[in-house]
Formats: structure tokens, sequence, C-alpha cells
């Protein structure tokens, strides 16, 4: 179940990375759109219903140690460490940054355009997928509507740790730590019974300030 899972996740970013680099349109916009079909799938195949009764060796990948380790960290510690290797030591990473950059110039320069912005949005989705099936095993059951709203504390977590949202700059040890702010701060929030409603707002007061200042920051972008 798990590798269909994430094989249904690989499938989302290949059709992400064709219509976007087929016919050159917006990736926010096409992004936005499977996201909204992709959660009504969810809901469909749930029928709008939690899914129970998930054996209980699955909620070792969410809620398991290794020592005093827990899984997740484990799990995440692998994939930064192997996006680090990627970005830093490879074609791969060469590539993205060069097409997030300037596309135009890539394409000059030879680079595959396609096909690399195309394997960018697989892996992103596949990422993606890891991240639900972490949190499905932390829950040990089959949530269609968990993770609503994550987007938006990834956007704030890439731009307060200095990623261009133009793209060509950024780095993994800033997204890490952007994460960390960002998650100390919801914690913060909820240890002072903020409600709900109103971690929403500085939330999103957050993303607002971030983008504004990614655009005094990264001013040749925009």
């Amino acid at each position: 179940a798990i590798v269909l899972a994430l094989a249904a996740c690989a499938l989302v970013g290949l059709f992400n990375g064709v219509v976007i680099s087929a016919f050159r349109v917006s990736p926010f916009v096409v992004t936005l759109g499977t996201l909204s079909a992709v959660r009504g799938v969810a809901l469909m195949l749930a029928n709008g219903q939690p899914v129970f009764g998930l054996p209980k060796h699955f909620s070792f990948l969410g809620a398991g140690y290794v020592g005093p380790i827990p899984i997740p960290i484990i799990i995440g510690a692998g994939v930064f460490l192997l996006g680090y290797i990627l970005l830093r030591w490879t074609r791969f990473g060469r590539y993205m940054y060069a097409i997030g950059g300037n596309e135009e110039a890539a394409r000059i320069s030879g680079i595959q355009i396609k096909r690399y912005t195309t394997l960018a949005y697989v892996v992103c989705s596949l990422l993606a997928g890891v991240s639900g099936v972490i949190l499905s095993s932390r829950v040990r059951s089959g949530q269609p509507t968990l993770g609503d709203g994550m987007e938006l504390d990834s956007i704030a977590a890439v731009v307060i740790g200095g990623v261009a949202l133009g793209g060509g700059s950024g780095t993994l040890p800033g997204v890490l730590f952007g994460t960390l702010i960002l998650s100390v701060i919801q914690n913060g929030l909820n240890l002072m019974n903020v409600s709900t409603f109103t971690q929403y707002v500085v939330i999103g007061m957050i993303i607002t300030l971030a983008v504004v200042f990614d655009r005094f920051r990264h001013p040749e972008q925009h």
C-alpha cells in the first residue's frame, strides 16, 4: 500500500511536470488545480470519512523509535542528506539552479529543460507522498483531509529559509533553518493557548512579510 501510494504521488508529479514543461503554463496555476483535483479524489475514495483499522506496525514509521531517535527524524535526516548531495555535487542540482535562475540561458547552454523540470516535479510529489505516509502513520488512519493548509507552511518555511520565489537561489540548510523557525513559532503559539484561528492569521502574516522580504532581497526576479 505504501509503494502504491508513493507511485500515485510520483504520477501526479509527472502529470504536473509534463503539463508545465510541454505547454509552458503557470506552475502555480497547474499545481493549484492538481491540488484541488487530488484532494477531491482522496475524499471520493474515502467517502469523506477517515479510514481506520490500519495495522499496528504501520504506526512505527510515524511514532516509532530507533533508540532515543524518532523514526520521522531519521527519515527526514536521510532525505535532507540525499537532497543536499544532489543539489551540491551532482549535475541534477546544478541544472536545477540554472533552470530556476534563467530558463532561457539554461536552454541555450544545452540543458534539457523539459526533462529536468519534469523530474523536479516528480521528486517533489514523491517527497510529499513520503510526508503523507509518515503523517498517516502518526495518526494510524487514512485521513482524506490530513495535511490541509501545509502547503502554506511549506511556502513560509522555504522563503524564511532564503529560497527565492523566482528560483535560482536557496539552500537546504536554509530551508531547514526556516522550518525550525516556523515550528518554534507554532509551538510557542500552542503553549500560549492561542486559538487555531488566530494561528492561521499569524502564519498568513508571516508568509506575507516573507514574500515582501523576498521582493527586496531579489529585486531582479520581480
